[in-house]
This record gives C-alpha cells, sequence and structure tokens, in this order.
C-alpha cells in the first residue's frame, strides 16, 4: 500500500513544465470532456450499480470453498487462526464513509475557494469516476473469480452450509479499493495545488487509513490478506490514473526526438 502512495507522491508532486503562464494558471489545470467522461461515468457506474443489483438478487450461485491447503502461505492462516474480532468491521465500513465524505468536503471546500467553479466541477467529475470505476472494475474480478471468503471456509468447516452470493465474492477487497482509489486521487489534487504541508499530510492518512481498513478486512474475516493487496494495488492506481488522465494535454509527459535528432527529450509532469 506504500509503493503506490509513493509512486503517487513521485508523479503529482514533480515540478511541471508548462509552455506558457496560461498552462499554469490555477484554475486549467483540468480538462473535462462532456462526451468522455458522460461515457466513462455512464459506463462505469451503469456496469458497477447494475453488477450490484444482480449480486444482490442471489441468482449467482456461491462457489463452495475447497481445501484449505491450497491457499497462499499468507492467506492460510486467515482460515485457521479464530474467527471474527468484533467490531473490525464496523471499523472498515466506518473509515470509508470516511473517505467518501472526504471526497465531498474536497469539492464543497474547493468550490467555496473558486468564484468561476471551475475547479470544484474538475473536482466532482475525477471523484466521481474514481468511484465508479472503482465499483465497476471491484464487481468484475468478484463475479470472474468468485473467491470464497474466509467466513465461508470457517462455516463449510464446522459443518454448514453457503447459500449467499456474498459469501464467495472475496477477490477483491472494495473496501480497501474504495478506500486507496479515494485517498489517492485526493492526495494527487493536494499535490497539484501544491503547498508544503498538506499533500505530504494528506498521503500519510491516505496510506494509514488504507492500512487500517485492510487490516480489519482481514481481522473480520471478509477478506484473505492477498484480497486486500490487490484492493488496495488497484484502487490506488485508478486513483492515481483518472485526475492525471485529466490534465491539460500540454502539461503532460511526451517523449519525442532531441535537439538535431540526436536523442529522445522528455516533458511535462513526472
Amino acid at each position: 500500500m506504500l509503493v503506490p502512495a509513493l509512486l503517487l507522491a513521485t508523479l503529482a508532486g514533480a515540478t511541471p513544465v508548462a509552455t506558457s503562464s496560461a498552462a499554469a494558471a490555477p484554475l486549467e489545470r483540468f480538462e473535462i470532456d462532456p462526451v468522455t467522461d458522460g461515457a466513462i461515468l455512464s459506463l462505469s457506474a451503469g456496469f458497477g450499480l447494475l453488477s450490484q443489483a444482480i449480486i444482490g438478487t442471489g441468482e449467482i450461485a456461491p462457489q463452495t470453498p475447497g481445501d484449505p491447503s491450497k491457499l497462499l502461505g499468507i492467506d492460510r492462516g486467515v482460515v485457521t487462526n479464530g474467527g471474527e474480532v468484533k467490531g473490525s468491521r464496523v471499523v472498515s465500513d466506518a473509515l470509508v464513509a470516511g473517505a467518501f465524505a472526504w471526497a465531498a468536503v474536497d469539492t464543497v471546500l474547493t468550490a467555496a475557494l473558486d468564484s468561476r467553479h471551475e475547479r470544484a466541477l474538475s473536482y466532482l467529475i475525477i471523484y466521481l469516476e474514481t468511484m465508479s470505476l472503482n465499483l465497476a472494475a471491484g464487481n468484475l474480478a468478484k463475479i470472474a473469480v468468485r473467491r470464497p471468503r474466509p467466513e465461508a471456509y470457517q462455516a463449510v468447516a464446522a459443518g454448514g452450509t453457503i447459500e449467499d452470493t456474498d459469501a464467495s465474492l472475496s477477490f477483491y477487497s472494495m473496501h480497501t479499493a474504495f478506500t486507496a482509489g479515494l485517498g489517492a486521487t485526493a492526495t494527487y489534487l493536494a499535490f497539484e495545488r501544491g503547498g508544503e504541508v498538506e499533500p505530504w499530510v494528506v498521503l500519510g492518512a491516505t496510506v494509514v487509513v488504507t492500512s487500517v481498513v485492510g487490516t480489519n478486512r482481514v481481522l473480520g474475516r471478509a477478506h484473505f490478506p492477498t484480497d486486500v493487496i490487490a484492493g488496495a494495488l488497484a484502487g490506488a492506481g485508478l486513483g492515481v490514473l483518472v485526475p492525471h488522465l485529466h490534465r491539460r494535454s500540454d502539461l503532460r509527459l511526451s517523449v519525442g526526438p532531441g535537439p538535431g535528432d540526436a536523442g529522445l527529450s522528455l516533458s511535462g509532469v513526472f
């Protein structure tokens, strides 16, 4: 979880190479395209919400857990070392709700400070795309893999049966993905705004909160460690990618021939 966050700091914190003074204007750092962004939001939100509704019907038969000895070593102990730690799921739920709340607060505060509301609109679209893409990607992975949760392994070992679809949708952790994704986006935007303290505070909070959420999902026997790691990587990746692709085209990284065609030159934001 720390590696994607540090990579984010490198990507977002580097000094941009701008071709004009207009490119450096704080209200023009991101581009919003109604057609492109509308298509992304409709596709990701539509798929994510509809797949979530289908999962909720129970029509997808849950997969029965197999032999626990076939689990990766990092995951095996979650099945054999006791049951759910009381209160762990409540903690993870509360922290994920806090991540959503922060996205809303960040957008509202930006609107209050920006009289033209252009940057606030960019923030709103970027945060919405981070959330909807994470929902769509996470549900796609869950339905495709259908990995039984640790609690399902324990229930079968105790002589019970698995009837709930959600009991076999362990891979990957959506709680961790949402926290890492929204935190990564918030960190990217904080580095974009500049400042000596705020970006690093947001980055540190993202790493800590994502780690706590992932740990509590494992303690709650809702996920295996590999589910949490995959969720953090997927969430952080999308959380960085979405705002980066919304940067003005003249501020993005470009590769081309160097002076006199003697070599390659790099320009833009690394």
